[in-house]
Parts: C-alpha cells; structure tokens; sequence
C-alpha cells in the first residue's frame, strides 16, 4: 500500500506530490527505511537495462522527486535504481534529534547498506555527493562507480565556508530567491512564484540544523580522496555561483589522478535543472565505461 503524501500547500509541493506518483507509475514504489532513530523516504524498483543499480541522492533542502528528470532517463538503463530523501527532507520525516554531519552520515551509510544489493552507481549533487563520497570512502566494495555533482565536502577556508552558509540562512529568512537563483544557469521565470515554496523547504528543521552545525572540520581530508579506487566522475558546472572555486581547487588537488573532473558549460549548481538529457546521457556514457556494459 503506497505511502500517504503530506499535504499540499503551494505550487511547489503539488509538483512533488505529481513528480512522486510519476515515480511509482515507472515501477519505482515508495518505502520506509529506518536506520537506527532514522527513518528515511524512499523511491525503489527494478530498471530495465544491464548497468548496475543507480543510487540517486539529492541536496540540502531538495528531495528525490526534484532528480525525477534523470531518475527516469536513467531506469531504462540500469537493473535498478533507488533515490533517496533524506532524513527531514521530501517525505522523509524529522529526525528526533539534533541532525549534525556525524549523524546524518551513520544513519545514510545504514540506509545505503540496506538498499544497495549488490554494488552500486553513486549519483549525488551537493550535499547528496558528500552523503555518496562519504559512502564510497568507508563501503568501497559497494560502489561501482562514483558521479559527484557540484559535491560538498571539500575542505575549504572558513571565510567560503560561512559565506555558502550564509546564503542558506538568507534563504530561511526570506530571501529564498536570492538562493534558488544560484542553483541554475539560466534561472526560470517561474522562480519568484514558488519563492515561498522554497522558504518553506529551507525553514524545515533538519535543513536548519544541518546548517548550524556545518564546520571546516567536516569535510573530507586528502587521504580520504586519494584513497577512492573506483572510477569518479565530477561534474562542475562553468556557471556554479552556490559553491566557492576553492572547493573545485582542493578537488581537483587530492582526488586520485584517474578521477574525471569536467567543467560544462551551461550547467550551474544543479545541472538537472538546466539540461537533464546531457547530464543522464554524460551519467550513462561514464557508468558503460566503468563497468563494461553496454
């Protein structure tokens, strides 16, 4: 029995709602995860296709359905594909405690435990890339193939640092456009009639908390990056404006030499939004050459 949805309020909302019923017409059913005290959303089912099961994970404040343009680009392709809300966020609900990085990443490497049958393509944009490089550093025999898009986790400065965090806390109070344009190459005009959509999203407490607890200290060290053996794909937008340059430097600087950095153009901080078809179609040409299937 599917799931009952939260309640509709706004125009955003009632696209999430369509977006996920989209989903389980395509054979992806909705579920319940829990992984200790955590209990997560998520989108599952069989594909259609030889490649190894996808893994699709969202950013701060978005949700599965807002990747519904490559998930179902990707389903034919793949013998399984799984996207993932995170906890607090899309029908994920709150979690009871206070959602910091170490807890926030235990309870998705247990989830990502219970999902993963076998091994596994990681797809994540923003902090959903730091929630699959975290995965891949400390499961790698799980991962098949690692697509990081705009990533978080990087180790940058505290001055960069407080400034993309600042532009969340903008966002929570009010000023959510300011936020939502930096998310796109060429922003929609639709943007200022779901601002307050938007808000509503960025006011939800685990986006906030997650926000408060953000340090330096988080992010992942050169060791960590260089120890990656699996094929990695990154994807960084030329009209990234969310995450500061020196985040791309440091990647760049310790990810190991076979990892593919790419710089597109036309592409911002999420590239599933301005161009879905070259990002599925970039996703699927990497995941062939990583594992020989065609």
């Amino acid at each position: 029995m599917p799931l009952p949805l939260p309640a509709v309020r706004g125009l955003l909302p009632l696209a999430q709602r369509m977006t996920a019923r989209g989903f389980e017409r395509r054979g992806l059913s909705r579920r319940r995860v829990r992984a200790g005290d955590v209990e997560v959303n998520v989108f599952d089912g069989a594909g259609e296709g030889r490649l190894p099961q996808f893994v699709v994970q969202h950013g701060l404040g978005s949700s599965a359905t807002a990747l519904a343009p490559v998930v179902h680009r990707l389903v034919p392709h793949a013998r399984r594909l799984t996207a993932v809300d995170l906890p607090g966020h899309g029908d994920s609900p709150d979690h009871a405690e206070r959602l910091t990085p170490e807890p926030l990443f235990a309870a998705m490497t247990e989830v990502y435990d219970r999902v993963i049958e076998h091994q596994a393509v990681l797809v994540g944009n923003s902090l959903g890339g730091g929630v699959a490089l975290r995965y891949a550093i400390h499961r790698p025999e799980k991962v098949a193939a690692l697509v990081l898009v705009s990533p978080a986790g990087a180790r940058v400065s505290e001055e960069d640092l407080a400034s993309v965090l600042s532009r969340f806390e903008a966002a929570m109070a009010g000023d959510a456009l300011a936020l939502a344009t930096r998310l796109y190459h060429a922003p929609p005009w639709y943007l200022p009639i779901v601002a307050r959509d938007i808000q509503r999203l960025m006011l939800r407490k685990a986006v906030g908390e997650i926000v408060r607890a953000a340090r330096v200290d988080d992010s992942f060290s050169p060791e960590e990056l260089s120890s990656l053996k699996m094929p990695v794909l990154v994807l960084w937008g030329r009209s990234e404006r969310l995450l500061p340059p020196s985040a791309l430097e440091y990647l760049r600087a310790h990810l190991p030499r076979h990892a593919l950095v790419e710089e597109p153009y036309g592409l911002g901080h999420c590239p599933h939004f301005d161009d879905p078809s070259w990002v599925s179609r970039r996703i699927l040409k990497f995941s062939r050459d990583a594992v020989g299937a065609r």
